[in-house]
C-alpha cells in the first residue's frame, strides 16, 4: 500500500476512531501490533483501501478469538541463565 493511492478518501474521524479501537485491542492481541501500527500512519488522510484493510483486521480478530496460547507445566524443562556482558 502506498501513502498516496488513487482510491477515494474516507472520513478521517471515523477511520481514527476505528483504528484507535483496534490499537486498544493490541494489549491482548499481540499478533496485530504491526498492521495496526502501519495503518495508524494514514490517520490524517485515509483512503478506502486503508479502511478496508482495517476491517480485514477486525474480521481476523473475530475468526481467531478461540485461539489460545497454553503453557503446560513440565518437569523436564530447565531454565538457564545467560550473562550478556
Amino acid at each position: 500500500m502506498k501513502k498516496e493511492d488513487a482510491a477515494p478518501k474516507r472520513n478521517g474521524k471515523a477511520y481514527r476512531m476505528f483504528v484507535g479501537n483496534l490499537f486498544y485491542s493490541t494489549t491482548t492481541c499481540l499478533d496485530i501490533v504491526f498492521i495496526i501500527n502501519y495503518l495508524s500512519r494514514f490517520m490524517q488522510s485515509p483512503s478506502q483501501t486503508y479502511f478496508l484493510a482495517a476491517k480485514r483486521v477486525l474480521r481476523y480478530q473475530k475468526d481467531t478469538v478461540e485461539f489460545d496460547i497454553c503453557f503446560v507445566k513440565s518437569s523436564s524443562i530447565k531454565l538457564g541463565f545467560s550473562d550478556n556482558d
